[in-house]
């Protein structure tokens, strides 16, 4: 969840490096970007949360097999859609530089860059929560669950 974080930091950069100034084409892209973003971290959120409950299901049933595949498919979106995060920030460091160097901005992109890091912050916590309780029930199913083979008694005492 350190993209996360990176998101967040990202963002706060963002709200502080725009201008309060104003022309369009700059803003524009800036806006957009920050659009993008949104999505992608709404996306982000809904796609993972979604993966976490399903191995948060599988772990009640104790089915280790779909668990491992569930997590895998869990690791694998998060890599992928952390990407595109990743991706639409530093699309929008660029149009941030460019709309600064046109001192180009408004007090909207402010409110929707300060909107984007309140969205990113509340859904980075709602899934580190529900990867923390599906990891908490990973490890009670590894406590509960035999190591090995049961043992089997093969000596036999006779008098």
């Amino acid at each position: 969840m350190k993209i996360t974080l990176l998101l967040v930091t990202g963002l706060a950069a963002v709200a502080a490096a725009v201008p309060v100034a104003a022309t369009a084409d700059p803003a524009g892209a800036v806006k957009a970007d920050l659009t993008q973003l949104q999505t992608d971290i709404t996306k982000a959120h809904d796609t993972l949360l979604a993966d976490i409950g399903k191995i948060s299901a599988d772990t009640g049933k104790g089915d280790r097999a779909t668990l491992k595949a569930d997590i895998q498919a869990f690791r694998s979106d998060r890599e992928s859609l952390v990407g595109a995060v990743k991706a639409d920030i530093d699309q929008l460091k660029t149009d941030v530089a460019a709309a600064r160097g046109a001192k180009a901005g408004t007090p909207e992109l402010k409110a929707l860059a300060q909107s984007v890091r309140d969205l990113a912050k509340q859904d980075r916590g709602e899934v580190q929560a529900a990867a923390q309780s599906a990891r908490d029930a990973i490890k009670a199913l590894k406590g509960s669950a035999p190591k090995g083979p049961a043992p089997t008694n093969t000596t036999t005492t006779s008098k």
